[in-house]
C-alpha cells in the first residue's frame, strides 16, 4: 500500500524529460496516459470536492419554524446534518398520481413539488456522501498496474540503459561505445531468459483496460445506471431547444432536494417534518462528471487501439520491426523472441535513434 501512495505522491511530475540525465522510462505513453494524467485528475477532483472554502457548505436546508421570531424547532445545523447523512430524495413528476399539473423538467429541479405520502415514487440520493472518497479510490486503482511493474522490473530498464541515454557522456564516445557493446553482449547472451518479466508488462498493460473498464462500471453503479448514457444526455441537452429539453446533470445531480425529518413530540406521538435542501456540492460533481464521461471514453479508444496494436506486433515480425523504426533489421527482430522484442520496444523508449541503430547492429553481427 505505501508503494502506491508513493506512486500518488509522483503523479504532479512532468511527463516531458528534466533537464540532466533523463528520467528513465519502463513503459510508454498509452501506459502513462492511465497511471500519471487519470490518476492525477481523479486526485484533483478528490480535492477539490473536499475544498469547503471554494464550494462552501455541502448542504444548506430550510428549517421549520413554530411562528416567525422563535426559535427553530429542529437546530438548523442538527437538520442539516441528519439530511446529509440519511440521504434526501427528489419525486419524479408522475400525471398519474400526482394531483398537480406541472412541468416534468421543474418537478425533479425542486426536490418534487406535489409529492403526496404513500402515492409518489422517491428517488433517493446518497452517493453525494462518497464522491470524494470514490474518486480517490478510482485514482489509487489506476496506479496499481504501474505500482506492479515498477516492482517486477527492479530496475532493470535503468541498470541496462545506465547512461545511454544522455546526449553526451562525460567520459566521452568511446565509453558510450563501450555500454552499447555491452548492451548487446548482454542481449544475445540472455535471448529467451525474459519471459516473465514480458509477460508481466503485457499483462499490466491490458490490467490498465480492464480497471478501466470496470470503473466506467463500478461508476454505472454508483450512479444508479444513469453513468452509462449520461455524456450522450448532456450533448442532446447541449444541443436541444432551451424550452423543451430536460437537464440530465439536474436529473442526476440534483442542486435542490427534499428530506423527512420524524422526531416524537411532547405527547409521544410521531411528528414528521419535510425540508428543502439545497446540494451546492452537486453542481460541481455534475461538471466532474461529465469531464470524467468524456474523458473515459477517449482514453478506452486509445488504450483499446493500443492493445489491439500490441497483439499485432506480437504476430507480426514487420508491425514489430516498423514499431521499433528500424525496417533495415528485420533478421534480428526474426532471430528473437517475443520476450527479447519487449526489451527492446521498452529500450527504444529510452534511446536515441543512432544509439539504437548501433546497438541493433552490434547484437545482428552476433547473432
Amino acid at each position: 500500500m505505501s508503494s502506491i501512495f508513493e506512486t500518488l505522491n509522483n503523479l504532479s511530475k512532468p511527463l516531458l524529460l528534466s533537464k540532466g540525465a533523463p528520467k528513465i522510462r519502463i513503459d510508454d505513453w498509452t501506459f502513462r496516459l492511465h497511471y500519471r494524467l487519470t490518476a492525477l485528475l481523479c486526485i484533483l477532483f478528490s480535492a477539490l470536492v473536499c475544498m469547503k472554502e471554494y464550494i462552501g457548505d455541502h448542504i444548506k436546508c430550510v428549517h421549520m419554524q413554530e411562528d416567525e421570531g422563535t426559535d427553530p424547532i429542529i437546530p438548523k445545523k442538527v437538520l442539516e446534518t441528519y439530511c446529509f447523512i440519511t440521504t434526501t430524495f427528489t419525486v419524479p413528476y408522475n400525471s398519474a398520481t400526482s394531483l398537480m399539473k406541472m412541468d416534468y423538467k421543474t418537478s425533479t429541479m425542486l426536490g418534487g413539488p406535489g409529492y403526496i405520502e404513500g402515492r409518489n415514487e422517491k428517488v433517493f440520493h446518497a452517493y453525494y456522501q462518497w464522491v470524494n472518497v470514490y474518486l480517490f479510490l478510482m485514482g489509487v486503482l489506476f496506479a496499481i498496474p504501474h505500482v506492479i511493474w515498477k516492482a517486477v522490473d527492479d530496475n532493470k530498464l535503468k541498470n541496462l540503459v545506465q547512461e545511454l541515454n544522455v546526449p553526451e557522456l562525460p567520459m566521452g564516445k568511446s565509453m558510450k561505445s563501450k555500454q552499447v557493446i555491452m548492451l548487446a553482449d548482454y542481449i544475445v547472451k540472455s535471448t529467451g531468459t525474459h519471459s516473465a518479466w514480458a509477460m508481466t508488462f503485457l499483462f499490466c498493460e491490458f490490467l490498465n483496460l480492464l480497471i478501466l473498464g470496470g470503473l466506467c462500471y463500478l461508476t454505472d453503479l454508483f450512479l444508479s445506471k444513469e453513468f452509462s448514457t449520461y455524456g450522450i444526455k448532456v450533448l442532446q441537452f447541449l444541443e436541444g431547444d432551451p424550452e423543451d429539453r430536460s437537464d440530465p446533470m439536474a436529473d442526476v445531480f440534483p442542486r435542490v432536494t427534499k428530506c423527512d425529518l420524524s422526531t416524537y413530540g411532547p405527547s409521544g406521538s410521531i411528528q414528521r417534518f419535510n425540508a428543502l435542501c439545497l446540494l451546492p456540492l452537486n453542481v460541481i460533481n455534475e461538471k466532474i462528471f461529465t469531464f470524467l464521461w468524456f474523458w473515459f471514453v477517449a482514453v478506452s479508444f486509445v488504450s483499446l487501439g493500443g492493445w489491439i496494436y500490441r497483439c499485432m506486433t506480437l504476430l507480426s515480425t514487420r508491425i514489430r520491426c516498423q514499431s521499433l523504426g528500424v525496417d533495415s533489421y528485420k533478421t534480428v527482430v526474426k532471430q528473437l523472441t517475443t520476450s527479447d522484442w519487449v526489451l527492446l520496444h521498452l529500450l527504444r523508449q529510452n534511446l536515441d535513434q543512432i544509439t539504437f541503430d548501433k546497438l541493433l547492429y552490434l547484437v545482428d553481427e552476433q547473432l
